[in-house]
C-alpha cells in the first residue's frame, strides 16, 4: 500500500522562489505502446530506412533515376513517421510541468528533457486562482470512457487548476487529483497570490497558522504534507 500522505507533485522551497514539478501520469497501456514503438523503430522502421537509402544511393551511382521521385517522397514520409513515433515515446515516458513562483512571476511549462511550451505571467495580475471546475471527468480506468479519458490516457487531460489573466482563463497543474490540487491552492496563497479557496483549502489555511506543511529550510520535499 502507498505512502497516503504523497502526492505526485514535487515542490522544492527556495525561500524567494517555489518550484512545482508535476511529473507525467504513467499508464500502462501507454507504457506497453511505447515499448512497441521503440520495437518498431529499433527493428522494421529503421532497417526499412536503411534499405531504402542503399537503394537510392546504388540507383544514383548507376544513373537509374526510375522512380526515384517516389521513392524519395516515400523515404521523407518515412522519416517524418518514425520521428512523429519517437516524439510519442518521449511525451509518454518523461513529460513534466513545471511551476515556478518568484519576482512577481508566474511561470508555467510543460515539456519533454526541455523543449516544450514555457508561459509567463506577471503575478500581480493573477486573479481568481482557482479549481477547474470545467475540468470534467478525469481518471477514467484505461482512458477510453470518454473524450477527456482519451485526452487522460495521452496525457492531454484536463487541468486541475485555472485562474483569470486580463480577458483569458489560464489553466494549469495538469495530471493531479483535487486533493493535490487543493494543497497547491494553500500554497499559492501563502504566498500572496488571489486565490477563491474551496473549504479544503480554508481548513489547511487555518492550519497552518499553527503548524506548517514543511520547514521552510529551501531543502526540496517531495509529494505533501497529509491532514
Amino acid at each position: 500500500m502507498g505512502d497516503l500522505a504523497k502526492g505526485r507533485a514535487t515542490v522544492i522551497d527556495r525561500g524567494d522562489t517555489l518550484q512545482i514539478i508535476i511529473p507525467g501520469k504513467k499508464h500502462p497501456l501507454a507504457i506497453f505502446m511505447s515499448i512497441f514503438f521503440c520495437v518498431f523503430l529499433i527493428g522494421g522502421w529503421s532497417t526499412a530506412l536503411v534499405t531504402v537509402i542503399k537503394h537510392i544511393l546504388e540507383a544514383i551511382s548507376k544513373g537509374d533515376t526510375t522512380n526515384l521521385t517516389f521513392i524519395l517522397t516515400w523515404l521523407i514520409g518515412w522519416t517524418i513517421g518514425g520521428i512523429f513515433f519517437l516524439i510519442i515515446i518521449l511525451w509518454i515516458w518523461v513529460r513534466k510541468e513545471t511551476i515556478t513562483l518568484s519576482q512577481n512571476i508566474l511561470r508555467i511549462e510543460r515539456k519533454v528533457l526541455g523543449i516544450g511550451k514555457s508561459r509567463r505571467y506577471s503575478l500581480p495580475d493573477v486573479k481568481n486562482c482557482r479549481l477547474n471546475t470545467s475540468a470534467g471527468s478525469r481518471n477514467v480506468g484505461w482512458g477510453f470512457g470518454s473524450w477527456s479519458g482519451g485526452f487522460d490516457f495521452w496525457g492531454f487531460s484536463s487541468a486541475a487548476l485555472a485562474f483569470d489573466y486580463g480577458m483569458r482563463i489560464i489553466r494549469f497543474a495538469y495530471e493531479i487529483d483535487e486533493p493535490e490540487a487543493n494543497y497547491l491552492l494553500g500554497l499559492f496563497q501563502q504566498r500572496g497570490i488571489d486565490v477563491s479557496p474551496s473549504p479544503e483549502v480554508e481548513r489547511r489555511l487555518k492550519k497552518s497558522e499553527t503548524e506548517l506543511p514543511y520547514k521552510d529550510t529551501g531543502v526540496e520535499k517531495t509529494g505533501w504534507a497529509g491532514s
